[in-house]
């Protein structure tokens, strides 16, 4: 998925954002630090990630929280 909703969110607006790697289409994230940057804010609340799987396959998804 683009981020170029991201440009259309009001500063100062609370938003969560998720993400995973290892997708079929879209933008793969290759680690915390690309997915933190693909997303500034001015104040991030949380900002973490947890190891998952699927029955096909294991995955990383990424979660933050804060203020654009």
């Amino acid at each position: 998925m683009s981020t170029d909703w991201y440009d259309n969110v009001p500063k100062n607006k609370l938003v969560v954002v998720q993400g995973r790697d290892k997708i079929d289409r879209g933008t793969r994230i290759a680690d915390m630090e690309q997915f933190d940057d693909m997303f500034p804010m001015t104040k991030s609340y949380y900002l973490g990630k947890k190891e998952l799987r699927d029955p096909e396959k294991a995955y990383t998804r990424y979660m933050k929280i804060g203020l654009k």
